[in-house]
């Protein structure tokens, strides 16, 4: 994160009863740690971006 090097943050998860992703806990630690705009950029814009074949 220091150096930019994360452009999404995003879960493998298969199962939401079994193997819960915690994503709203990711994203309320990464708004604390580096601001609400940088996680909005990895939870939403990016992985939009790549969606739409967009750069990042």
């Amino acid at each position: 994160m220091e150096r930019d090097l994360v452009h999404v943050i995003a879960s493998d998860m298969h199962n939401l009863d079994s193997r819960p992703p915690y994503m709203e806990d990711a994203r309320q630690i990464i708004s604390k740690k580096y601001g609400r705009d940088k996680a909005e950029e990895l939870f939403v814009e990016n992985p939009r971006k790549i969606i739409m074949d967009q750069i990042i």
